[in-house]
């Protein structure tokens, strides 16, 4: 959190524990959700497998959920409003718009760049977040078409009317890989709009951008959905490298 950097450290922790909390009761109530479809394409995780309850995983979720917005709300009027925002934004998504095309892929999408603006607005200085949160929302919703194509069996046999199984692999293709090239000309563009250092362009070339093409070029060869959560994994790793190259802007 470099944009945290002048905050106290015991201080950060707490204004910033609000984010993996609301996170993570994001994932656990999408697991809930996605039960049946997990039992077609994920059945050795804990709800499908059947080591955890559903209740149990749904009470949870609320728990994450409800202590992060409280626990933000201890703070400001900002960053009790944003996280109130992205917990109800993702509960929908889990709950309904994931099973409509682009419609949740953008929502989750939008919810991901938040993590920077309230990151922002604990010092409020949104301004320097809106550049990640931008680059971070291109990032997401490219790795969410992605993540629909991997799921394509179980969520037809769900009923879920996902981009992939309205417009084909082939639309997704295309689309995944506009929303790449769209990202990339960013990471550059901004290297010259907001001054960033060459640490950064050197950084987010080398270590984003050539992973980014990597994984169009391997899901244009190889949509299986094997392959596709190998690319997805190699996202999350990019992900990382990408907060390091903000890190040296």
């Amino acid at each position: 959190m470099w944009i945290l950097k002048n905050q106290n450290p015991f201080l950060e922790f707490w204004q910033t524990l609000p984010v993996p909390l609301i996170c993570a009761g994001g994932n656990v109530l999408n697991d809930f959700f996605d039960l049946e479809i997990d039992k077609i394409n994920k059945p050795n995780r804990s709800l499908p497998s059947g080591k955890i309850p559903p209740n149990l995983a749904l009470s949870f979720a609320i728990l994450l959920l409800l202590s992060g917005i409280s626990i933000a709300s201890q703070f400001s009027t900002q960053l009790f409003i944003i996280s109130i925002f992205a917990a109800s934004l993702i509960s929908i998504y889990d709950w309904r718009l994931k099973r409509l095309p682009l419609v949740g892929n953008f929502v989750v999408s939008l919810v991901s760049g938040m993590t920077f603006l309230y990151a922002g607005a604990i010092v409020t200085n949104v301004r320097e977040a809106l550049v990640p949160a931008f680059l971070g929302f291109f990032f997401h919703l490219a790795r969410e078409i992605l993540k629909d194509i991997e799921d394509v069996k179980g969520d037809k046999k769900d009923g879920a009317k996902t981009f992939p199984i309205q417009y084909g692999i082939l639309n997704s293709k295309i689309l995944i890989t506009l929303l790449i090239l769209i990202l990339i000309t960013l990471t550059i563009v901004v290297f010259f709009t907001e001054n960033y250092s060459y640490f950064y362009l050197v950084t987010v070339f080398f270590t984003v951008d050539l992973g980014l093409v990597f994984v169009l070029l391997s899901a244009w060869k190889n949509h299986s959905p094997e392959n596709l959560n190998k690319l997805n994994k190699l996202l999350k790793i990019g992900m990382l490298f990408g907060l390091l190259s903000l890190a040296l802007k």
